[in-house]
């Protein structure tokens, strides 16, 4: 009975896709080199000065 309440309380939910060999070997460094979009932004106004 324990196994039916665990298999429900599950039902729904996505798993981790960090858990896969091919997530924990990915080059995210690579991907903030390569993509304007995730590199690092000058700071704006008053944010240089902290």
């Amino acid at each position: 009975m324990v196994k039916a309440k665990d298999e429900k309380s599950n039902k729904g939910k996505r798993g981790n896709i960090f858990e896969t060999k091919e997530w924990q070997e990915y080059d995210y460094y690579k991907d903030l080199v390569e993509d304007e979009e995730l590199a690092e932004v000058k700071p704006v106004g008053k944010e240089w000065l902290s």
